[in-house]
Formats: structure tokens, sequence, C-alpha cells
């Protein structure tokens, strides 16, 4: 099977796109990586000026912890890296997409399993996901298990900005 074949691909694409509409509202020039295996989705320039690193993850955040993660050989990655990165989540199940610089997330990261995770206290709500979003992310079943979870940013009343 191709690496653009499998669902998570499929997933992350619809995820990409709407970071693509973020960025050019935000009015950042960016370029996309290839459609394969890569290490960062974007590389941008902020309306500042500034090179940054923009990396979309597309799932939702831990089931039964306020806590999204990253792969911690990625994290390593990201860590290492000559730019800031800029991590930014599309959550079907907190129906919103949030974000945060690795840099500022670097202190109370918790690793476990090989994997890193972030509390959600220290991410930034960006906005809220559209009808239409969910609905194409929707194509995408999450695990049972989120079902009767208290959604973190609902439940904080966390205002998108």
């Amino acid at each position: 099977m191709k690496f653009t074949d499998l669902k998570t691909t499929k997933k992350g694409r619809i995820g990409e796109r709407i970071v693509c509409e973020l960025l050019e509202k935000w009015g950042w020039r960016y370029k996309e990586a290839p459609n394969r295996s890569h290490l960062v989705d974007f590389v941008a320039v902020t309306s500042r000026g500034e090179r940054v690193a923009v990396e979309v993850k597309t799932y939702p955040r831990r089931a039964f912890k306020f806590d999204t993660g990253i792969d911690a050989a990625d994290f390593e990655k990201y860590s290492n890296m000559q730019m800031d990165v800029i991590l930014i989540f599309i959550d079907q199940f907190e129906r919103c997409i949030y974000g945060q610089r690795l840099s500022n997330l670097q202190s109370g990261v918790l690793h476990h399993k090989g994997k890193v995770y972030f509390r959600l206290d220290k991410m930034r709500l960006i906005r809220w996901l559209t009808v239409s979003e969910l609905r194409q992310l929707s194509k995408h079943k999450i695990s049972a298990c989120y079902e009767g979870r208290e959604r973190y940013f609902m439940k904080h009343r966390v205002k998108a900005g």
C-alpha cells in the first residue's frame, strides 16, 4: 500500500487543507511538503517575517486525559530543528483547532511508551471547526472510547484567538 493510500494520510490531508486556509488568512507565506512522508507539513514565513515550521496533526486528543501527543522520535526531530516548530492539532472530538509553539511546550511534557504528551491547558484554541470540516472528518471515525467524555475546550469555555 502506498503512503498516500493510508487512512491516516487521507485524514491528515484534510487537516493540512484546513491549515492552508488558516495560514492564508493569517497572511503567512508557506510551502507545502511533498505528498509523501516528510519531516514537517509546511515551512512558513509569518506576517512578521519569522521563518517557522508548521506540523499538522489530525487526530483527537487522548480519550481519558486532557492532553495530546506526538511520537517521541518526531518530538526529538522537531526539538533539534533550526527554526521554531508550531504544532497544530485538528481534533474532531474536541471539534476545534488548537496548537502551540513547541518551544512553549518543552516544560511539563509527559514521555510515555514512545510518545510525548502535552497538556491541553498549554495549547491555544485557534478556532472551532466548521460544520463542513466536521462532516469531512466524520468520514474517518474515532474510537468508541470517546463516548461520554468531556470536551476540554467546551468545559473550560476557552475563547478562540
